[in-house]
């Protein structure tokens, strides 16, 4: 990535980043496999205020870390030295995937039933990763792109973990899968772990005010 020098504290103003490598991009979406812990824990079980005081704790630490990196030069070094081969262009301007993806998963298991919070959380974990690896692997354009192979990865992996994780009946699955793969797609508004979770959770609840 190229880019110039800015004041001390501020972000640095970029060009736009080419795309990750396949290599990177599975680095990166690594994060997200590894919090598939949350929704799994939260289906065998584990009590809900509990799932949201981890999480909170884990919003806190990264509050910190993203309140240093943008007020500090030498913390924002340190950043970018451990992970900065891994982040997209704005993470760089503003919070990381990660802090999204932690708020994300706060937000579900505060705003949603169990069952719906799982199953969106399982489109944002899963539904997001997929997306990101298969349309990494499809598309091979030198700046970064949304796919169709992404959002049928991400569509497949959001349905059938909602069915395997959530517990949800095809119909409903198959929905969730839907919504994930309709809220991964466009850039804005929102980072996008977020709008999938909302558009999973939400969409749900409201198809089972209509049918239920």
């Amino acid at each position: 990535m190229i880019v110039r020098s800015g004041a001390d504290g501020d972000w640095p103003a970029a060009v736009p980043t080419p795309a990750l490598s396949l290599r990177r991009e599975l680095a990166r979406k690594g994060v997200h496999l590894l919090s598939t812990v949350v929704p799994v824990g939260y289906a065998a079980g584990v009590p809900r205020p509990i799932v949201i005081w981890a999480l909170a704790f884990a919003l806190a630490a990264a509050v910190a870390i993203e309140i240093g990196r943008s007020q500090s030069a030498r913390a924002r070094t340190m950043f970018d030295t451990a992970v900065g081969g891994l982040l997209r262009e704005h993470e760089r301007r503003g919070p990381s995937g990660a802090t999204w993806l932690i708020i994300a998963l706060l937000v579900a298991a505060m705003a949603f039933p169990r069952d719906v919070a799982i199953a969106a959380m399982c489109a944002v974990v899963l539904g997001d990763a997929a997306a990101a690896i298969v349309g990494r692997m499809t598309v091979r354009a030198a700046v970064p792109r949304k796919s169709f192979g992404g959002s049928a990865a991400c569509f497949a992996a959001s349905a059938i973990s909602a069915s395997a994780i959530a517990g949800f009946a095809w119909p409903e699955a198959m929905l969730a899968g839907i919504l994930a793969a309709l809220a991964e797609r466009p850039q804005r508004p929102l980072d996008d772990n977020l709008r999938i979770v909302m558009a999973v959770g939400c969409g749900i609840l409201l198809w089972r005010m209509g049918f239920s």
